[in-house]
């Protein structure tokens, strides 16, 4: 009898086993080296078929949820909150269906907003970003009828939840990449029309870098009608025709265009295709019905929305190959009528905000010093080109 070890306890029911099988098995086989060889094969075929089912059960382990893909997707707002995260989803899984709609947790204080009125903005961030969310919650989004942030996790401020924050999770079944940007805008878009309210008249998207004057904003918008399709902002080229609005700078769309995107765009992958580009990808799906950007500047060629660092705009560095409309340069680009600039860092913003709502000069010194208009020619900044691209990428 041939003696194998076979790294079990002898009591064993498997051991007992493989031992009678053996035995069994050497009674007839004929020489030693025909034993040898159908032992090795024997072996092979014992390890082939373990390493099968260690497969098996990996793929169906459901212990660690972090990369599970087969994860149900019904999370309700309970486990998001005691710290379990949804799985997020591929664009090809999700497919513009309502599967994101079951991950979205709200917030005290986005729940506790208006659901109707004249401007809904919301903000778009990420757990990343988080540390910008202060400094908008606390200058220019309280201004707005409805204002609230859109993210992909809880908002936490020193380690603790921030329900004072108004915020919604709608992006917690996207992956938080560039690539996504697009189908988050639009997820966004329906979002906001089907489960927040459709009785707004305007709805504004901003980023989490953007500063907004929304007394300006209102008072654009009251010219007007929000019963027509409209989609304003800073309109940027190349790629379309007329344009697309920069998602940096904000813009803003009617009730009847939301209405229009929502009932003819978003499910319909034909007339608004995938795109890897937030704005332009936008433009191009409300181009498909008719909508496009419009014209936002003032009678002296101002823009009101700016996509641009004001550097970049003080300086003259940005070139008419991707603008639509004329940038002016030096300080006459900016008009009373301002709404909106882009890569504003947390404490500019605190410091626009106050400089615009808090500082007031004193009445009845203003006739002092020599006077100055907004017709007296500016000096240039003298940055070059690098010096002010760093600057436009400022971080907190």
């Amino acid at each position: 009898m041939i003696r194998v070890s076979t790294g079990l306890k002898k009591s064993s029911l498997l051991s007992r086993v493989v031992s009678d099988f053996l035995e069994y098995w050497s009674r007839f086989v004929g020489s030693r080296h025909e034993r040898q060889r159908s032992l090795r094969l024997l072996s092979m075929g014992l390890g082939g078929c373990l390493l099968v089912l260690g497969l098996l059960s990996l793929a169906t382990f459901r212990g660690n949820p972090v990369d599970d893909r087969n994860a149900p997707l019904d999370v309700d707002r309970r486990s998001i909150r005691s710290g379990v995260q949804p799985r997020p989803l591929a664009p090809d899984e999700w497919n513009r269906s309502d599967a994101l709609d079951e991950m979205v947790e709200i917030s005290p204080a986005a729940d506790a907003l208006p659901r109707s009125g004249s401007l809904f903005c919301y903000v778009l961030t990420s757990a990343r970003h988080h540390a910008r969310v202060p400094a908008v919650n606390e200058t220019w989004l309280p201004r707005c009828d409805h204002g609230q942030f859109y993210t992909n996790a809880p908002i936490e401020i020193d380690g603790q939840l921030a329900d004072t924050i108004p915020f919604s999770t709608v992006f917690a079944g996207l992956e938080d990449k560039y690539e996504n940007l697009f189908f988050k805008t639009i997820y966004a878009l329906h979002y906001s029309y089907t489960h927040i309210s459709r009785d707004f008249d305007w709805y504004f998207k901003a980023d989490d870098d953007t500063y907004v004057v929304v007394e300006n904003l209102r008072e654009y918008l009251s010219h007007l009608d929000p019963n027509e399709p409209h989609f304003a902002g800073f309109r940027m080229k190349p790629s379309l025709e007329n344009g697309y609005n920069s998602g940096g700078a904000g813009y803003v769309l009617s009730r009847e265009a939301m209405r229009q995107f929502d009932g003819l765009l978003y499910r319909n992958t034909t007339t608004c295709p995938d795109d890897i580009y937030e704005d332009l990808g936008l433009a191009r799906c409300l181009a498909n019905i008719g909508i496009f950007p419009q014209d936002t500047r003032n009678s002296r060629g101002q823009q009101r929305f700016n996509g641009y660092h004001y550097n970049d705009i003080f300086g003259g560095w940005i070139t008419n190959n991707w603008i639509f409309d004329p940038q002016i340069a030096s300080l006459k680009a900016i008009g009373q009528d301002l709404i909106s600039l882009h890569h504003i860092a947390p404490n500019e913003m605190r410091i626009f905000d106050r400089l615009i709502y808090i500082v007031q000069p004193a009445a009845q010194f203003r006739e002092y010093g020599r006077k100055s208009s907004e017709e007296t020619e500016q000096l240039r900044p003298r940055y070059v080109y690098e010096e002010t691209n760093r600057q436009t990428k400022v971080l907190v």
